[in-house]
């Protein structure tokens, strides 16, 4: 009596195929009294080694996976990689290993855009903020009235120097300084007007260069670096105010 190697059942000798499942029968007592090879033995011990193989090279293609750090579980999922950057499908947003946010096709200065980042840039500096720190508006104002509008050549003269390392640009602060007086305030108002529409929508997305102007027409040019303080307070991660 033996048993199918397929499903197990019981055979009676001499049989060839398995009435339960149709199995060719590998006859081991016929093959030991003859030394010859058992029938179908080759084939299916290949078919055990095929089997083996596939089954060791499973856990591998896992290891691979794991040791790369890669987990993806959908469109809607974050997928985090072995450089420790984080790349989140749904929104188009990307997070890099510096924490610099990036929109793709957006904003032209690559380091830092704080309207792209998540909490619109709240406490979060542009990591090419060295040195600059919020100032305060009250102060600011105040000082301006106090000291006669002396105060507010020095005020620009700071903006401009801000701005421009936050942007990646070259500061001209002392040039527009000198130009605005020499032309009676007329550069003034050119400035107010590239940096609403120029360097301060670079930086935020935001193109102001017409208010500024008209409120530096309107002798406003306090509200003007009133305004663009603001946002540089705002990208410092301090308030607004």
């Amino acid at each position: 009596m033996q048993f199918c190697t397929n499903c197990g059942s019981k055979i009676a000798d001499g049989t060839a195929v398995c009435s339960s499942c149709g199995q060719p029968v590998v006859n081991y007592s016929r093959a030991a009294e003859s030394g010859s090879k058992p029938e179908n033995a080759g084939n299916w011990g290949g078919s055990a080694q095929a089997q083996s193989a596939a089954g060791a090279a499973s856990p591998s293609a896992n290891g691979a996976n794991g040791a790369n750090g890669t987990n993806q579980q959908g469109p809607e999922s974050n997928t985090q990689s072995a450089n420790g950057g984080y790349q989140q499908a749904s929104n188009g947003y990307t997070l890099h290993t510096n924490n610099s946010y990036q929109q793709p096709g957006g904003h032209p200065y690559a380091n830092y855009s704080y309207q792209n980042s998540p909490n619109g840039g709240a406490g979060m500096p542009p990591p090419n903020a060295g040195g600059i720190v919020p100032r305060s508006l009250a102060v600011a104002i105040i000082l301006t009235i106090v000291t006669c509008g002396i105060y507010q050549l020095y005020w620009l003269y700071k903006l401009d120097e801000e701005s421009a390392q936050l942007a990646g640009e070259e500061p001209r602060g002392a040039m527009i300084i000198l130009l605005g007086l020499v032309t009676c305030g007329i550069y003034f108002l050119i400035w107010y007007y590239q940096m609403g529409s120029d360097r301060m929508r670079r930086l935020t997305g935001k193109d102001n260069g017409l208010l500024y102007i008209l409120l530096g027409l309107f002798s406003l040019g306090i509200v003007t670096a009133a305004l663009v303080q603001s946002d540089l307070n705002n990208m410092l991660g301090g308030s607004p105010l």
